[in-house]
């Protein structure tokens, strides 16, 4: 993960996600009443109802989380909550995603930050080293990488 910028005074961090281990740590990061800005595509229906047509547009919106999953295959962290600031179109208080993956940049705003989570966000932006282990017993062996959540046997 890369810090972009901080400001734990406001309690306001820039971040862009690097890797998928950073995943993982988002959903620690983020809690249910914390406000994330970001990127998102919504469904709008442009005129009206007999002759609407409906263009997926991206917007830049800011929401408070409520719920932070982790979706099937791990790729990606999906924040839902009513959006608190967006543009004209669509209006305040109604519900949206996020789905923050790999390459996103997003603003995360807390209204305190504690310290094991400022640890764990320094964690999460210090160069990561991954070491190859070689387990060998007679005639077997077992290969595996070690991640920051545990390790991947690779045969």
């Amino acid at each position: 993960m890369h810090l972009i910028h901080s400001d734990f005074k406001k309690g306001i961090v820039k971040l862009r996600v690097t890797d998928s281990e950073d995943i993982w740590y988002l959903t620690h990061l983020i809690d249910p009443g914390d406000l994330i800005t970001g990127k998102t595509t919504r469904k709008l229906k442009l005129g009206d109802s007999e002759n609407a047509k409906t263009v997926k547009k991206a917007f830049t919106v800011k929401i408070e989380a409520e719920t932070v999953q982790l979706n099937e295959n791990g790729s990606a962290v999906r924040v839902n909550g009513k959006i608190t600031k967006g543009p004209e179109e669509i209006p305040q208080g109604v519900y949206q995603a996020l789905e923050l993956q790999e390459g996103e940049e997003f603003i995360l705003q807390k209204v305190q930050w504690l310290s094991y989570q400022k640890q764990k966000l320094q964690e999460a932006t210090e160069k990561k080293y991954s070491y190859l282990l070689c387990l060998f017993d007679r005639e077997e062996a077992l290969f595996a990488l070690t991640k920051k959540k545990g390790f991947q046997i690779l045969t």
